[in-house]
């Protein structure tokens, strides 16, 4: 059984992207070490795109993380529940995930198992042309079905794939909620705010500059961690 991970204390709502030639720097912007709203980063250059799918540089990825949820997500012990809080292989070529309930994208569209396996049918499609399909999928075709009432999703690979549930922690499996489904150009520029199902929102996007990145007040669907986090 896994547990469901309560809601930490958050203090940042905010997370403003600097465009610089080193990445990976954090700092709060309250300099005299009172509270802030806002977590200043930087990265080396612009995301390329925000299409998850279509994510292929660390910059991509670190955009992807903040807008999108994936089923599952990397951890100490392997892996923990993220979109999908359990799951279970029937075979090395089909896996069965429950989806976790009351989870939502960012115009308020609850993010079902349909929505789920429409994103990842998507993903999947070699037409979409993801760079991260066969690392997450392997070499064979993969087909996601639905059960709504059931809140669950099958996953079902023409060719054996163990790794199938680490594959679905990659950033570019990140669900893409109907908003963002319906309007491809949109998506890739990010402009499309239903598209988002993770906990933060792109706010303002000013390309070669900065961008931020506003936290959704009402998410609640943080990975359930072996070891929790501590701290704001």
């Amino acid at each position: 059984m896994r547990r469901t991970l309560p809601r930490p204390p958050l203090l940042a709502v905010a997370l403003a992207v600097t465009l610089a030639p080193l990445t990976g720097c954090l700092a709060a912007r309250g300099a005299d070490g009172s509270a802030t709203d806002t977590v200043d980063a930087a990265l080396g250059t612009d995301p390329s795109t925000f299409d998850p799918a279509l994510g292929s540089a660390s910059d991509d990825y670190t955009a992807d993380r903040l807008l999108y949820d994936t089923l599952t997500r990397r951890d100490s012990e392997g892996l923990a529940a993220g979109l999908a809080t359990d799951w279970e292989a029937v075979s090395a070529a089909e896996f069965v995930f429950t989806i976790r309930s009351g989870a939502t994208c960012a115009d308020g569209t609850p993010i079902t198992p349909t929505v789920v396996a429409n994103s990842l049918t998507r993903f999947a499609d070699p037409d979409t042309g993801s760079p991260g399909r066969t690392l997450a999928l392997g070499r064979g075709e993969a087909t996601f079905t639905p059960d709504d009432a059931a809140g669950t999703v099958t996953a079902e690979l023409t060719e054996d794939w163990a790794d199938l549930p680490i594959g679905l922690s990659l950033p570019q499996t990140g669900v893409v909620c109907p908003a963002g489904l319906a309007d491809p150009e949109g998506l890739a520029a990010g402009s499309v705010r239903g598209a988002f199902s993770g906990p933060y929102t792109l706010a303002r996007a000013t390309p070669a500059v900065s961008y931020e990145f506003a936290l959704r007040e009402e998410y609640d669907a943080w990975p359930d961690l072996a070891e929790p986090l501590t701290g704001t």
